[in-house]
């Protein structure tokens, strides 16, 4: 089987399109976007999609545009390649900071819940129902809303008083 050749029609200079043989957007056919610049020193194309999938001969002018001032001025990513990259930087940086966040936000009371207790399975009945009843009693009504990475002597502190209080 024959690979087909592409007709590439060329809208200005740096960009181009070719019609998909049977797909249509509207009443023409697809059209898949090309934009071709030199970045550099060293030519370069790259490929924005097609016209189906959202991309407009307007999108892709300001899009060559923006990568040909890009290196004009050596301000910003110089190709779509950099602007991935760059892109998936953010958003590995992004997720990071949310499980960091969501790390330091666990409670007293959500790591005795989640983490803590469904581990001591393995503990003899008698064992389990001791701990749970020093959790109940005497840690929990001070302990249960701290966060962990805020634990501090001084919360310690109100439990040990209430031990010797009783």
């Amino acid at each position: 089987m024959a690979e087909q050749k592409h007709t590439w029609i060329k809208v200005e200079k740096g960009i181009r399109y070719r019609e998909h043989p049977e797909r249509t957007h509207g009443k023409r056919p697809d059209r898949y976007y090309v934009i071709r610049y030199t970045a550099n020193g060293e030519k370069k194309q790259e490929a924005l999609g097609w016209a189906s999938e959202g991309v407009t001969l307007d999108k892709v002018r300001v899009v060559l545009s923006k990568l040909k001032e890009a290196n004009r001025t050596g301000e910003g990513p110089g190709t779509l390649a950099e602007q991935r990259e760059i892109a998936e930087k953010k958003r590995f940086e992004a997720e990071q900071a949310r499980m960091e966040a969501a790390k330091n936000a666990v409670s007293f009371g959500g790591y005795w819940e989640k983490s803590y207790w469904p581990a001591q399975a393995h503990k003899a009945e008698g064992s389990r129902v001791a701990e749970n009843a020093l959790w109940t009693k005497w840690l929990k009504p001070d302990l249960e809303g701290i966060i962990l990475n805020q634990l501090s002597p001084a919360h310690l502190k109100s439990v040990v008083t209430r031990f010797s209080k009783n």
